[in-house]
């Protein structure tokens, strides 16, 4: 994974403090005056570092800019003298992290390990959602439906009332989905289940 940071600051001299202040860490950077320029060219790879100084730009406009442009780069909010508000502000809106200027290497490596550990956790999940996903298919019409009013936490007295069947017959479509989904109990075949999003 990229360790480049595109930094948004909106100083000029402030610019070329970040710039030199990573440049001498080792960490390829690119310096952004405003979330405008970022955007004429989304980068790829690496995390977005923005100032909160003058609130001129904030973390959820980038990040819903970001993501509008099909980009899910993590973004760093940082400023001399942060306020409360504004970190928490920042962090609601989806920031990885929250720097105090003058930034230091080790906050800028606590900032690229949190994003190696989320790249981590996120490839996990989607493997595990592309497997459950797979299973899932593997449901006739009916067993896929079931399982959907299971993994709402319905009994199947009260499934086999709302899909107007046997008690029985949703016991019987229960056995199969479990066998179908490699599941070893109820447990496990809603943790697949909600997985693969048959949840949503």
């Amino acid at each position: 994974m990229s360790k480049r940071v595109h930094v948004i600051e909106s100083d000029v001299k402030q610019r070329a403090k970040v710039a030199r202040t990573l440049s001498n860490m080792g960490v390829p950077n690119q310096i952004y005056e405003s979330l405008d320029e970022l955007l004429e060219r989304v980068p790829t790879d690496g995390l977005v570092m923005a100032s909160d100084e003058k609130q001129s730009v904030n973390c959820k406009r980038i990040v819903n800019c970001l993501q509008s442009r099909g980009s899910y780069l993590p973004v760093v909010m940082y400023s001399g003298n942060p306020k409360p508000e504004h970190i928490v502000s920042a962090m609601l809106s989806g920031a990885l992290d929250y720097l105090t200027y003058p930034i230091d290497a080790d906050a800028v490596r606590s900032a690229f390990s949190k994003l190696e550990s989320e790249a981590h956790a996120r490839l996990t999940r989607d493997r595990k959602s592309a497997a459950a996903v797979k299973k899932v298919k593997l449901l006739t019409e009916r067993e896929f439906q079931v399982l959907r009013w299971v993994t709402q936490g319905y009994s199947s007295k009260e499934i086999a009332k709302g899909l107007e069947i046997s008690s029985r017959t949703v016991e019987v479509h229960r056995a199969r989905i479990l066998d179908r989904l490699n599941a070893r109990s109820t447990a496990d075949a809603v943790r697949i289940a909600i997985y693969a999003g048959v949840d949503e």
